[in-house]
């Protein structure tokens, strides 16, 4: 008999007419999740739906929900694994930009600890002190003579590195485009992406490149912005820094995530999944039902 999901939930009269209660919604204890003899792991294959899957292990294209619940998955298009044709397409349209586009755009910054890096005693004690937090001790095992020095690993996570505001006419810059701040053709431009803008300012975030003035980068009359999408080009006539999340000089311990990878990455984590053992889809199926009724 197949066990169709919604043929367990109970029914009720909504606006004169019978219907199926949706409103009800059920999950599997987290105590359960941790019984090594209830679930096995399973890694879905390029292009494998969860009907597939279901109709292959349990004998019924239904019991995908069985999959669904044991997973916390609960929109089966963009929660479930996808190969690189179907995520491209689908970041193509929750985003309406192409892949290359997504690579260039940044999400957030990781503390890039998966560097293998060493510091002897002598080179950490030249380091500024504000950098000792990215460093960790060796112990030598039989003391507690330092041996060396290495990353500290924390997956340490920040939003944006630094929010700018550019005196300009902001105003036909669209939110999250990228931008190319210009001083002057003797300097790498800056690089940053848009937070919000009017008439008279331009604020960014996820900056690079020449983004101040200093002793040798000024404001003339051809300093001016452009926007990649927007086409937008402005001069500004000022700029004030607003926020700083990495300091001057710690740049180095940081790198940033771009939307594509942000992306990918969280489909990756989908690729790996738990799946009930056959012995128990029975008696789950039950359970859901007496649940719902």
């Amino acid at each position: 008999m197949a066990q169709k999901y919604f043929n367990k939930f109970s029914k009720i009269v909504y606006n004169d007419q019978l219907a199926i209660d949706i409103t009800k919604r059920v999950k599997i204890v987290d105590s359960l999740y941790n019984n090594p003899y209830l679930f096995y792991k399973y890694d879905i294959s390029d292009g494998e739906r969860a009907d597939q899957l279901s109709n292959y292990y349990y004998n019924d294209q239904y019991m995908t929900w069985l999959i669904y619940i044991s997973n916390n998955i609960v929109d089966p298009y963009y929660d479930w694994y996808m190969d690189d044709d179907t995520f491209n397409g689908v970041m193509q349209k929750k985003y309406g930009i192409s892949s290359y586009v997504l690579q260039n755009k940044i999400h957030h910054y990781t503390n890039n600890w998966y560097q293998e890096q060493n510091l002897t005693l002598t080179e950490y004690a030249a380091l500024q002190e504000t950098h000792h937090k990215y460093w960790q001790p060796v112990y030598d095992q039989n003391s507690d003579r330092v041996l060396k020095y290495v990353r500290v690993k924390s997956d340490w996570k920040i939003n944006t590195n630094s929010v700018i505001k550019y005196n300009c006419n902001g105003n036909n810059f669209i939110k999250d485009e990228i931008v190319k701040i210009v001083f002057n053709n003797n300097v790498i431009p800056g690089k940053a992406q848009v937070v919000f803008s009017n008439t008279s300012s331009l604020v960014v975030h996820h900056v690079s490149g020449t983004l101040y003035t200093s002793e040798s980068v000024s404001i003339t009359g051809s300093s001016h912005i452009y926007g990649i999408d927007s086409h937008s080009n402005v001069v500004f006539t000022a700029v004030t820094n607003l926020v700083n999340n990495i300091e001057v000089g710690e740049e180095v311990y940081w790198d940033a995530v771009s939307v594509y990878d942000y992306e990918r990455e969280k489909n990756e984590t989908n690729k790996s999944i738990r799946v009930v053992d056959k012995k128990y889809s029975t008696q789950f199926a039950q359970s859901l039902e007496n649940l719902l009724k």
